[in-house]
């Protein structure tokens, strides 16, 4: 097992959640690699949430090497109950290899609005084998109580899949 975590972090709830996942498979004895995406450009957040209402994809700053690392969890906001343009960037960009898995994961401040079944099915597009999703409110993420626990069932759904 070589886990990747690919991350979009505005505020740092994610990057939160992201090195909370890593420290949960160091604690596991498996070494995961963070990588943090951003786009190209960066715009103010009201732009971005227009971008994001329309679906808009944003230019990634650099694509990242996916390398042989399996599974790849992916962390993101939802924003308003829309997939943000950098994680719809980033999605346009893989090259999955079948048997890739992935999960998915979200902060978000509610309601995902269907924001969590559409990053699936764009990730199945690409040949991904979605092997999770899942999102925790930013109001959990930051009672520290209730972060461990979710992280750690993620975290055990990845290795119950493993190679």
């Amino acid at each position: 097992m070589k886990p990747l975590i690919v991350y979009h972090s505005r505020q740092g709830h994610n990057k939160a959640l992201a090195m909370t996942l890593q420290e949960e498979f160091e604690g596991r004895g498996i070494r995961a690699e963070m990588i943090r995406i951003e786009a190209n450009v960066q715009t103010g957040i009201v732009r971005a949430c227009i971008r994001s209402i329309f679906g808009r994809p944003a230019k990634l700053a650099a694509e990242p090497d996916l390398g042989d690392h399996n599974p790849i969890l992916i962390c993101s906001p939802i924003w308003a109950g829309h997939l943000t343009p950098v994680f719809l960037g980033f999605v346009k960009s893989l090259e999955m290899v079948p048997g890739r898995r992935v999960f998915n994961l979200h902060c978000c401040y509610g309601d995902t609005a269907g924001a969590l079944a559409r990053a699936g099915e764009l990730l199945q597009q690409k040949g991904a084998e979605v092997i999770g999703s899942a999102y925790i409110t930013t109001s959990d993420l930051l009672e520290r109580g209730k972060l461990p626990p979710f992280v750690k069932e993620v975290v055990d759904r990845c290795m119950a899949g493993g190679e």
